[in-house]
């Protein structure tokens, strides 16, 4: 977590109570809805929001598919009988235009000799065309074909009778061939109408198929919208408490605590949501108390600073006396760390007021340019003490923003650089324009940052390992007030990956590009 950055967030996010404004609102209504419906469902525990999840988009599978199946089996079960029916028919019939043939031989034979034993043969081959006959019942036929198989039996029976009542004699053989001549017809248009049931079996089987084929397009038409419509909607269920839980958990990660948490979800989510939420205002407790401590002590400091620095003052200016040289070595020591000592209790302030305002408290074009040279100048007693070289490469650019924040991140770098800066080195100050960005530098000739340090660098109260000489220890505000006021500038800082000595590079948008 940074060490400051408790400011409200500028944009609402979908925890908690909405903030935003009545045109905004309409666009907050699926979402509302969701989170209604979210409240209604309710499950205890995520996993049982997944496994719920899971059997209702795969229930219109499952019955998708059962459908589809016993259609099928329905659909082949008739087309099979369909198709044993007519292959039956047509056997049945060739069998009885064989048996007719066989039948009508034996009786013309039987007619013209009378013969007894050719009638005990016509019996049998009778015998066995009337049992074709029953089994050809049996089958399913078309009307037609059952008209033709009841009128064949019929007129049977009465070449049956003619035969059994028949006095052997050419008159007799002419009269049972003229009734045989009839049934063969009767059988004959049997078989073709069997033939024909063939094909119509087979047309109303690719009928059949067809409609199952359109059956199954219009399940899957269906099915997947409405499996595609739960599984997105779950999906939703599932993902929108750990969104929420994800974007508090950011908020708070980059210190903004004046947001409640809240998270709609399983009940397990919302109660870890309240603990993030206790959490939330354990952490705004902490960072206020942190806040008011500093201010009151940086304050409180003050108080006997200014005693010291007045004391120092009259003993360096020999008001109450003259002073020998040891005694004014001494008095010069007093002024100089008085004024470090100054200098660190103002760091203390600006940091407590930049974690509790970032905001600019003033926003106007600024000229870098005549801001770094003032910085340049008010430190030049500290460049001369250590015999540096500056060397400035500054570009007549704008930035709109706050003077004094805008300074004080000059001033920052610049002190860090004098302070680690070897004596007789040289300092780079540069400003110049990248494309809508203003950028400075600051680079020095010191021992640089450690790569492992380049990140908290910028931390509050971060003492890196580089020694640096002086005679009071900074406190680790200046770079962390640097970063701060350059964000309230929607700018960046970072350290450049730089040969020998340290380079940090400031970026901020020009005056134009946030016109």
């Amino acid at each position: 977590m940074e060490a400051c950055n408790n400011k409200p967030p500028r944009t609402t996010s979908g925890l908690g109570p909405s903030a935003s404004t009545a045109a905004r609102t309409p666009r907050r209504r699926p979402r509302a809805i969701l989170s209604r419906l979210v409240t209604r469902i309710r499950p205890r525990s995520i996993l049982r929001l997944i496994l719920l999840g899971f059997a209702l988009a795969t229930l219109p599978l499952v019955v998708a598919l059962v459908t589809a199946t016993v259609y099928v089996d329905r659909v082949t079960a008739q087309g099979q009988r369909a198709i044993y029916d007519s292959v039956r028919s047509v056997t049945s019939s060739q069998m009885l235009v064989e048996q007719l043939t066989a039948m009508e031989r034996n009786a013309r034979q039987y007619g013209v000799l009378g013969d007894a034993s050719l009638l005990k043969v016509y019996l049998s081959r009778r015998k066995e065309f009337v049992q074709t006959l029953r089994e050809m019942q049996g089958l399913t036929l078309d009307p037609r074909q059952q008209d033709l198989v009841r009128k064949l039996e019929a007129d049977e029976q009465d070449v049956y009778r003619q035969v059994r009542e028949a006095k052997p004699g050419p008159a007799a053989a002419e009269a049972i061939t003229n009734g045989f001549e009839a049934l063969a017809l009767t059988a004959h248009r049997i078989q073709k109408q069997s033939s024909a049931s063939v094909a119509q079996a087979a047309d109303q089987l690719q009928g059949a198929a067809s409609r199952a084929q359109r059956l199954l397009v219009w399940q899957v038409a269906a099915v997947v919208p409405a499996v595609l419509a739960l599984a997105a909607l779950f999906i939703y269920l599932i993902a929108y408490p750990l969104r929420q839980m994800n974007q508090a958990i950011r908020r708070l990660g980059a210190g903004q605590f004046s947001e409640p948490i809240t998270v709609n979800g399983p009940r397990d989510l919302e109660d870890l949501g309240r603990r993030l939420d206790w959490m939330r205002k354990r952490l705004l407790e902490l960072e206020n108390q942190k806040v008011t401590f500093l201010r009151h002590m940086s304050h409180e400091l003050k108080t006997p600073l200014a005693s010291i620095r007045e004391g120092s003052d009259l003993l360096r200016e020999q008001l109450l006396g003259p002073l020998t040289a040891e005694q004014t070595e001494v008095a010069e020591l007093l002024h100089s760390n008085g004024v470090q000592l100054q200098r660190l209790i103002e760091d203390l302030l600006s940091f407590s007021i930049s974690c509790s305002a970032n905001p600019l408290t003033e926003s106007r074009p600024i000229p870098l340019q005549s801001l770094a040279e003032s910085v340049i100048a008010d430190q030049r007693l500290a460049i001369r003490r250590k015999a540096l070289q500056p060397i400035t490469e500054l570009d007549g650019i704008s930035v709109t923003g706050d003077p004094n924040k805008l300074r004080t991140i000059i001033d920052n770098l610049l002190s860090n650089a004098v302070k680690y800066s070897p004596d007789g080195g040289r300092l780079w100050i540069r400003i110049r324009r990248e494309d809508q960005h203003a950028v400075i530098e600051i680079e020095d000739e010191g021992p640089g940052i450690p790569s492992d340090e380049r990140v908290r660098v910028f931390d509050a109260f971060f003492q890196g390992r580089t020694p640096h000489e002086g005679h009071i220890k900074g406190t680790g505000l200046g770079l962390s007030i640097a970063r701060e006021y350059a964000k309230s500038h929607q700018g960046e800082i970072h350290v450049v990956d730089h040969g020998q000595g340290a380079l940090l590079r400031v970026s901020i948008p020009l005056a134009e590009a946030n016109a």
